[in-house]
């Protein structure tokens, strides 16, 4: 039987992460060759993941982050 796109997005965080049974694995693979928009999903969150990963290699400095913080708290309420 054929996934829907529901249940895809219900076991979408197990099939990143490598934790599915191989009967699930090779349906939701077959519903991501015939699915664009789940495709696209997948391909969205694998690119998240990603960017996050690198995002967390990153160590700014105190200064940085310190004036990051100062410029986001004058822009937010207002004051220039």
């Amino acid at each position: 039987m054929a996934l829907t796109c529901k249940e895809v997005l219900v076991y979408l965080n197990d099939y990143i992460d490598g934790e599915t049974a191989p009967e699930l694995k090779a349906e939701m693979d077959a519903h991501f060759q015939q699915c664009r928009l789940c495709r696209q999903l997948l391909q969205s969150c694998r690119k998240t993941i990603s960017l996050l990963r690198k995002a967390h290699q990153l160590n700014p400095d105190k200064n940085m982050v310190e004036r990051l913080a100062k410029y986001l708290n004058q822009h937010l309420s207002g004051k220039s």
